[in-house]
């Protein structure tokens, strides 16, 4: 007997499920055969079916629209017609190729979302960490990953430039090494420049530290005079 890989549960029964078994329509005509439960909780319930028909098509289907079992197979309350409707059912790797295409700017690879957002897919659901320099970008990638066919869901932790700036610059005013000074800060997909004239070196240098400090940015590049004016030099931290 083939091992169970995972359940679906519907009041006031359970189900087990079984590779290969056969899911049926609402009217009881053969819909496709169980490929793979995705259950990604620790309860072993499954969020989502991958119902197979033929050889290479394979489509997801909700635990919602299973309704039962009946003789060894899964009953749907799904049409037959309805098939075509359904979200194609693709591995990672295949997903991330179309999600990296939609992300590309044509013409242009200097301005393409990739070059600051870090993508991760796991089970057709797509998490995206970075820098982004404004909230029309923001709104512009996961509107972009949203219509990539396959995806089921859009998890960002996309900052933005002024986020960042707004965050070291508070940063620096909160610091007692730092505040009153006259420091600019500017944000460059993600990565600080600290401009103008301070005090002294102790306090450029203090600066550095305390935006490199900030959650969220990746480096600092420190452009500031101490005064009297010496030739400006920068490092960098990363």
């Amino acid at each position: 007997m083939r091992e169970a890989i995972g359940r679906v549960e519907y009041p006031p029964e359970q189900v087990d499920l079984v590779q290969g078994m056969p899911v049926e329509a609402d009217n009881g005509r053969l819909l496709g055969r169980l490929d793979e439960a995705r259950c990604p909780g620790l309860d072993h319930v499954a969020q989502w079916l991958v119902v197979r028909r033929g050889l290479a098509d394979r489509r997801l289907l909700t635990n919602g629209r299973v309704k039962g079992g009946r003789g060894g197979s899964l009953v749907t309350d799904l049409r037959r017609d309805e098939w075509r409707s359904l979200t194609p059912a693709l591995s990672d790797d295949a997903l991330r190729e179309r999600v990296e295409e939609a992300l590309v700017e044509a013409g242009d690879p200097s301005v393409s979302f990739l070059r600051t957002l870090v993508i991760r897919i796991e089970a057709q659901r797509v998490f995206v960490e970075g820098y982004l320099s404004g909230p029309r970008r923001v709104e512009e990638a996961v509107r972009r990953l949203r219509a990539v066919e396959g995806v089921l869901e859009v998890r960002t932790r996309i900052l933005t430039d002024p986020e960042l700036e707004a965050a070291v610059a508070r940063a620096l005013a909160h610091d007692a090494r730092t505040s009153g000074e006259a420091i600019r800060v500017r944000a460059v997909l993600g990565r600080i420049e600290l401009l103008g004239q301070v005090s002294s070196a102790g306090v450029a240098s203090a600066a550095d530290r305390i935006a490199a400090t900030v959650p969220g940015v990746p480096a600092v590049r420190t452009y500031l005079t101490p005064a009297p004016a010496q030739a400006s030099g920068s490092r960098t931290r990363a």
